[in-house]
């Protein structure tokens, strides 16, 4: 089972709309929805960005771990594991300084076993840059190892950005 992961980097785009998905934050700005949706961060500084988020209706839920967005329709709770060094269990929803990080946590708990990222590239985040960034591929690169153990396969739709050098291409484009 594939599921793909929607990030709000440039490649996000690339996405063609179908298979199983789950977005992040405002990834539907590139005007495909997506099943699910993870939505971390209040937003309450870019006001425009959390009412295009609100107003969002994924078929398969809006995931948040923040009770700002508890009245959203489709809203179920995340129970979100801090992710450090060490195995992991697949059942577990993990999560580090990123959302695309707990996307692929969650699909990963939810059986899928082909991950594919679009748009999380980190080239341009507003936050995630310089000795945060390369911590942060760190811990993919990590993560990902642990999932291929158990039989989880992560890939970049497209080998660009910032994990190029620690997740293979998608074989099947």
């Amino acid at each position: 089972m594939t599921a793909h992961i929607i990030g709000c980097g440039e490649t996000g785009g690339f996405w063609d709309g179908q298979g199983e998905s789950i977005g992040c934050n405002d990834s539907w700005k590139f005007g495909k929805p997506t099943g699910s949706l993870i939505v971390v961060n209040s937003f309450t500084r870019e006001l425009e960005r959390q009412k295009f988020i609100a107003d969002c209706r994924p078929v398969n839920g809006f995931y948040s771990n923040l009770n700002r967005w508890a009245h959203h329709p489709d809203y179920k709770p995340l129970r979100l594991k801090r992710y450090t060094k060490g195995g992991i269990n697949i059942k577990e929803v993990y999560h580090t300084s990123t959302s695309t990080f707990i996307a692929i946590s969650l699909a990963a708990s939810q059986g899928f076993t082909d991950i594919v990222l679009y748009g999380v590239d980190f080239t341009n985040h507003r936050v995630i840059k310089n000795y945060l960034l390369a911590d942060e591929v760190e811990k993919y690169r990590r993560y990902c190892k642990e999932l291929n153990k158990l039989g989880v396969n992560v890939y970049l739709y497209q080998s660009y950005g910032a994990l190029k050098s620690v997740l293979p291409e998608w074989p099947n484009q």
